[in-house]
């Protein structure tokens, strides 16, 4: 015989599942629509730590801060390019220490050829680098800090509304996950009836109501370890229990090796 001789669970499932009209085709939508959001790491943060962010084109305020974001860190690459320019280096670049960031790290050796100009504030150095801000860096990590705290502010906002959303729909979500357990569960039996086959015959066992009229009782043949048999192939020998039908007993005391 089978383990599976009719396909009542699958159905089951199919149905769960099923599109097309009533409340089912209303979570395929609301399936369809839900926000994406993913988790990240800011890298572009002097200092931050993992959160979670938005996905574009999902909430308007997060998408115009991140905007103005982009906008003014690219004002800020532009300055850095004029400087590099000014210099003739190209190893003039942005250093973050701490909370200073957009430091312009401008190597000695260039400063010996060109001198910094006096609109250039020295605000840290080593002994073969000078770090500088300008008026309009000054300016433009102010604005950034700010458009960051905005777009942390809009992104908490979305994430809030979508949570709220998604434990409107939590029934649905609790009806999906017991569907994919239980289509996990079938999978696993379905994959080991497969491997089993080969060994020898398989049954599903019937399972009655222990108040019955007839009892609960348990008899199987040829019963076997699947690894084990697998493992030793024609030399494993099966073996017969019976446990609470007419000409068993109730119980056993089973010892030795945990083995079937």
């Amino acid at each position: 015989g089978g383990m599976w001789p009719d396909m009542e669970p699958l159905a089951r499932i199919r149905a769960a599942l099923a599109v097309g009209d009533g409340d089912n085709a209303h979570a395929s939508a609301s399936a369809s629509t839900a926000p994406s959001v993913r988790s990240s790491s800011s890298a572009a943060t002097a200092a931050s730590a993992e959160s979670a962010s938005v996905a574009n084109g999902f909430d308007d305020a997060t998408d115009r801060a991140r905007q103005r974001e982009a906008t003014i860190q690219h004002a800020l690459d532009a300055e850095l390019e004029r400087w590099r320019e000014y210099f003739g280096s190209s190893t003039v670049q942005f250093r973050h220490i701490q909370r200073e960031t957009h430091q312009i790290e401008v190597p000695v050796a260039a400063l010996r050829r060109k001198p910094a100009p006096d609109e250039l504030e020295l605000l840290s150095q080593t002994s073969s680098v000078r770090r500088f801000a300008s008026p309009v860096t000054k300016k433009l990590v102010a604005e950034l800090e700010d458009a960051r705290d905005a777009l942390q502010q809009a992104s908490g906002g979305a994430l809030r509304r979508l949570l709220a959303a998604f434990a409107q729909e939590s029934p649905r979500w609790r009806t999906a996950a017991a569907v994919a357990a239980e289509l996990d569960a079938l999978l696993s039996l379905a994959e080991a009836s497969s491997d089993m086959a080969a060994l020898g015959p398989t049954c599903r066992a019937v399972v009655r109501d222990a108040g019955g009229a007839e009892g609960a009782e348990l008899e199987a043949r040829a019963l076997r370890h699947p690894v084990v048999a697998a493992r030793l192939g024609a030399a494993f020998i099966p073996n017969d229990i019976a446990v609470g039908t007419p000409d068993a007993p109730r119980c056993f005391v089973l010892t030795g090796p945990n083995m079937g």
